[in-house]
């Protein structure tokens, strides 16, 4: 479930002390399968700097 493992992120992203900046920088490790696949091809676009977005928006 999605939102479950958001939930998980965000407690580990509390614990660690991370940023929303840092913790966009290395959702990507967390990803398996699909959803990895989908956050590669997001992130390898051209105009990815540019893009405004957050994980909760992602997934809801």
């Amino acid at each position: 479930d999605p939102n479950d493992w958001l939930i998980h992120f965000e407690k580990a992203a509390k614990a660690n002390n991370w940023t929303s900046e840092r913790a966009l920088e290395i959702v990507g490790g967390f990803l398996e399968g699909m959803a990895a696949d989908w956050y590669k091809a997001q992130t390898e676009k051209e105009d990815v700097e540019n893009n405004e977005w957050n994980i909760k928006e992602v997934i809801h």
